[in-house]
């Protein structure tokens, strides 16, 4: 099996997952064989074997595991509410981020809408014709709101998982403006199971709008990020794209046993059987499919990729350049002279 992975994340992970693992156990009388039963689908979901969960639970044998599979144990058992919230846990850059959330007042109607679960949708940069559905956590803890954020994406034989964890920002003067900063930790696991790769330093930026001024059920704005290095057709490369936020009564394991949080066919979009009445009345309310693809956005001004790739484009996307001539426009869309 090689050499066991020797860096930090994966050390935190072994332990967190040995842990979860003897609390799983504890709350089924000793019996892990009773605790698997309930995660029978999760783990089926995710590629686990029972094999997985049995040598994660064992302190001489969690070291044969992958970084991958113990990724995809932890979000098994983070589901399963075993996996106990570590403040402190995080590179100094990411509890940075976190405390951002002291320095603005948010409104009190958004913290006392908290918590809130919400689908995001924007154009998948690894599918051409897809849109990617991820799933968004809000809650408030003192003084931090805290943002976390789950997707998954494919292309060809890789796989993709990607979430999101930071904090909203807000001021003052404009209310239906959520700034949202966080970090993007990308794992992308290819047809071998050894060949995973984990970028987990990515800052991304979030300007988000509320829709309706009385609502807090939809979002749109734009997501401004770097694609993880081992993207085949622009590695590193910044990018913008548009999102729409909807609002949902489903929990992180629901919409995964649903099949929602995954790269969709636009055409297939609407019709997938695991939306809910709720989610289905907005999402064709607010249609997420109006994106630009390698020009200036109407709206914001920036570059918004397109969703072909560069290989199999006519060329490579150009960086975006103003002539001076057009008429530019805030980040929050107010257009000026």
């Amino acid at each position: 099996m090689g050499s066991p992975d020797k860096s930090e994340r994966a050390a935190l992970l072994r332990r967190s997952v040995h842990d979860a693992l003897a609390r799983a156990r504890d709350r089924f009388d000793g019996r892990l064989s009773r605790f698997l039963l309930e995660v029978e689908v999760e783990a089926d979901r995710a590629g686990l074997t029972k094999d997985d969960f049995y040598r994660a639970a064992r302190a001489d044998t969690v070291d044969q595991l992958s970084l991958s599979k113990l990724s995809r144990l932890q979000e098994v058992l983070e589901g399963a509410g075993l996996v106990e919230s570590v403040p402190d846990e995080g590179s100094e850059l990411q509890r940075a981020i976190l405390a951002l959330s002291r320095i603005t007042r948010t409104p009190e109607k958004f913290r006392r809408s908290l918590p809130q679960t919400l689908f995001c949708l924007r154009r998948s940069y690894l599918t051409p014709g897809h849109v990617n559905v991820s799933f968004v956590e809000i809650s408030a803890e003192d003084t931090t709101i805290r943002y976390r954020e789950t997707r998954a994406g494919s292309l060809g034989a890789a796989s993709q998982r990607a979430v999101l964890t930071g904090t909203i920002l807000h001021h003052d003067d404009l209310d239906d403006v959520y700034y949202v900063i966080g970090l993007n930790e990308y794992r992308t696991s290819f047809a071998v199971e050894e060949a995973t790769s984990v970028h987990a330093n990515l800052v991304a930026l979030s300007i988000l709008r509320q829709r309706d001024a009385g609502s807090f059920d939809v979002f749109d704005g734009i997501h401004i990020g770097v694609m993880p290095d081992n993207n085949p057709d622009h590695p590193s490369a910044p990018y913008a794209a548009r999102v729409v936020l909807i609002g949902t009564t489903m929990t992180l394991p629901d919409a995964a046993r649903a099949g929602l949080i995954q790269n969709h066919p636009e055409s297939a979009l609407e019709s997938h059987a695991g939306w809910g009445t709720h989610e289905r009345r907005l999402l064709r309310k607010y249609h997420p499919l109006d994106a630009v693809g390698n020009a200036p956005d109407g709206i914001y001004d920036l570059l918004v990729a397109s969703a072909v790739p560069a290989s199999r484009s006519r060329k490579a996307p150009e960086r975006a350049k103003s002539s001076g001539k057009e008429k530019k426009s805030d980040a929050l869309g107010r257009r000026k002279a």
